[in-house]
């Protein structure tokens, strides 16, 4: 057997061995769950094509920004930490799409 494992640090006082989990011990194991199971037992055989929207990514987000806008009763601070992008960005986006 390959000594290539390491340790992993789960919780303040747990540690957790890997060295000596061998790849085919984890794959003769039983699925966990059902769902596991069918993803084991019927592998996809076919792709799963994007969706298709009328609405660009850029109307998207400013839709958003107006939503969020409106919610935090036009405070641009409150708007930018809710939408998790600097005050700075918020500017630039409202100047770009035209929200001044």
């Amino acid at each position: 057997m390959y000594d290539h494992g390491a340790q992993v640090k789960l919780t303040k006082d747990t540690d957790t061995d890997f060295t000596y989990w061998d790849v085919e011990e984890v794959k003769d194991e039983t699925p966990s769950s059902p769902t596991e199971k069918a993803l084991v037992t019927n592998p996809a055989t076919t792709a799963i094509e994007p969706q298709h929207t009328s609405v660009s990514l850029n109307e998207l987000e400013r839709d958003t920004i107006i939503r969020t806008l409106e919610a935090c009763n036009g405070r641009r601070k409150a708007t930018a930490e809710r939408l998790g992008i600097s005050e700075r960005t918020l500017y630039r986006k409202i100047k770009e799409y035209g929200l001044e």
